[in-house]
This record gives structure tokens, C-alpha cells and sequence, in this order.
């Protein structure tokens, strides 16, 4: 029972920031739960290749790296999945930044980058894989993530 209960089976996540930390052990928590295919996304290019390679020893793993805090990063990111999946059943804003500075000293640029980082760029990534991420969903069933319940609620508000 348990594990029908966190299961992935069959399931396409993409975890951004999977190249290591938290991203890198929920992109392997997946597949070892039976994702069907984990895509990881991180800056350094040669570290997402190098934990996707890691990672396939779980199942398969997918690395296509670039900085998704600019407009032509996170598109080419968008762009790539689009023309290999027909949906994504989970999507893990994971990538993050902080800023060590005391609250009187923070500077603007501290600010900037953070918010970029953790704030925008997730809402613009969620908005360009909206698409992906409705497919085939129904609501007022139950969903174990994030991404259904906002899909439902989304589709509720616009019929008011």
C-alpha cells in the first residue's frame, strides 16, 4: 500500500536546480518511485550532464542545462520539453538564490537577483508550461501536487 501511495509510476517531472542538493535527491526520489523520465535543469552545464548521468542509474534522467533566469534560458528550456513530451505531470521549482547581507546593509542588486531568481522566474516558468502541465487533468479529483490544485482553482476562477 505504501507504495501505491507515493508513486510516480509512469509520472514526467522536471526538477529545476536538479543538479544537486535538494533538486538532485527529489529528481532521484522519483525515479525510484517509477517516474517514467526525470528532466533536470541547472546553470553549469557540465554539472546538470554530470548528476543526469548519475541519476540514470535510477531510470532515466535528462539533463538540459541553462539559466532559466533569463528569457532565452528559460524558452529554450520550455522549447525542449515541449518537443518531447506531450504532458508534465510534475513540476519542481527547486532552483533558488539567497543573499547573505544584514537587513540594514542589503543592497538592491542583493534584492534583485533573489527575487529574480526564486519570485519571477518560477511564476514565468509555470505560465509557459501551463500547457504541458493540463493536459489530461481533471479536476476535483485528487492530485498529490501543487500544479493540479492551481489547475483547478485557475479553471474555477475564469468561469465566474
Amino acid at each position: 500500500m505504501i507504495e501505491s501511495l507515493f508513486s510516480m509510476q509512469d509520472k514526467i517531472c522536471v526538477v529545476t536546480g536538479g543538479s544537486r542538493g535538494l533538486g538532485s535527491y527529489m529528481a532521484q526520489g522519483y525515479l525510484e518511485a517509477g517516474a517514467k523520465r526525470v528532466y533536470i535543469t541547472a546553470r553549469k552545464a557540465e554539472a546538470c550532464i554530470s548528476a543526469a548521468a548519475e541519476l540514470n542509474q535510477y531510470g532515466e534522467c535528462i539533463a538540459i542545462p541553462g539559466d532559466i533566469t533569463t528569457s532565452d534560458g528559460l524558452q529554450h528550456l520550455v522549447s525542449e520539453l515541449i518537443s518531447r513530451e506531450q504532458h508534465i505531470d510534475v513540476l519542481v521549482n527547486n532552483a533558488g538564490a539567497g543573499w547573505g547581507a544584514p537587513f540594514g546593509e542589503f543592497p538592491e542588486k542583493g534584492w534583485d537577483k533573489t527575487m529574480n531568481v526564486n519570485v519571477k522566474s518560477p511564476f514565468f516558468l509555470i505560465q509557459a508550461l501551463a500547457p504541458l502541465l493540463k493536459k489530461e487533468r481533471h479536476c476535483g479529483q485528487h492530485r498529490q501536487h501543487y500544479q493540479y490544485w492551481f489547475h483547478c482553482w485557475d479553471s474555477r476562477q475564469r468561469s465566474r
